[in-house]
C-alpha cells in the first residue's frame, strides 16, 4: 500500500497532493461523511501486514485523524469493506467475504454486530432513506456460479432484518449497483462465475434496473466492453 493523497478538482481539472495517509493501503474503503469529513478503513500495507486502524481525513485543516479504538483486524478482506453512511451518522459496513454485518458509530468508535448474510462478494447499494440492496456474489467456492439473489433491509425499523426480494435476471459476480436520481437503481457488469471470470471471459453485458417500488427488474441494453 502507499500513502500518498490527490485531490482532482474537475472545473480545472487539476490535481493537488494532500496530507498523505497516516498507515499505507492497498484496497481501503473511502467514504463521504455528513459533516464534509471522509474515513477510510481497511486495505493492506503489503502482502503480509493489514491497516487495521481507520482515519478520518478533515479537509478544512487537511490533517488525518485515527481512530485507535476501532480495529478491523477481523475484517480482512482482499475486496474493498462496503460502507454506507446513514441518516442518523451511524455507519453500516459488510464484509464481503465472511458476509459479517456491523454497526459503526464514530463519535463512541464502537462496533455492533447485527448479524451475518450468507451470501458472499456481494455488491450493495444504499437507496431511499436508509435502506438497503445487496445482490448477486456468490455461496461456495471462487469457482462457484454467479448468483441472481437480491436482498433488501429497512434500517428505520427498531429490530431490521434482511429480505428476499425479486431476483435479478442474471447472476452477477463483482459488479456495479448505481444509485439514479429517482431511487432506482442500475446494475452494470460482473461476471457469470467467482474469481476464474474476473478475466473478462466470463462477464454479463446485458444492464438490468431495479424499481424499490415495485421490487422488479427491468433488462437494458448491453455494455460493450466486458467487466
Amino acid at each position: 500500500g502507499i500513502r500518498d493523497v490527490f485531490s482532482f478538482e474537475w472545473t480545472s481539472r487539476a490535481w493537488t497532493r494532500l496530507a498523505d495517509l497516516r498507515f499505507p493501503r492497498w484496497y481501503p474503503t473511502l467514504l463521504p461523511l455528513g459533516d464534509g469529513r471522509l474515513l477510510v478503513l481497511g486495505g493492506q500495507i503489503n502482502p503480509t501486514y493489514w491497516a487495521d486502524t481507520p482515519e478520518v481525513y478533515d479537509p478544512a485543516t487537511n490533517t488525518w485523524t485515527v481512530l485507535p479504538q476501532v480495529n478491523t483486524s477481523d475484517a480482512h478482506t482482499s475486496q474493498y469493506l462496503f460502507a454506507h453512511l446513514l441518516a442518523d451518522g451511524t455507519i453500516y459496513v459488510i464484509d464481503p467475504d465472511s458476509g459479517r454485518l456491523r454497526l459503526l458509530t464514530l463519535a463512541t468508535q464502537q462496533w455492533l454486530d447485527v448479524g451475518t448474510t450468507s451470501m458472499r462478494r456481494v455488491s450493495a447499494a444504499l437507496y431511499g432513506h436508509d435502506m438497503l440492496l445487496m445482490t448477486g456474489g456468490r455461496s461456495g467456492a471462487s469457482t462457484a456460479p454467479a448468483q441472481t439473489a437480491a436482498m433488501v433491509i429497512d434500517l428505520t425499523q427498531p429490530i431490521a432484518t434482511w429480505r428476499a426480494t425479486t431476483p435479478m435476471r442474471y447472476g452477477r459476480y463483482m459488479h456495479n449497483l448505481v444509485v439514479l436520481p429517482d431511487g432506482r437503481v442500475l446494475v452494470v457488469g460482473g461476471s457469470t462465475i467467482g474469481d476464474t471470470g474476473a478475466d473478462g471471459t466470463q462477464s454479463v453485458l446485458p444492464t438490468e434496473l431495479w424499481d424499490p417500488a415495485t421490487e422488479a427488474w427491468t433488462t437494458l441494453g448491453p455494455i460493450s466492453t466486458p467487466r
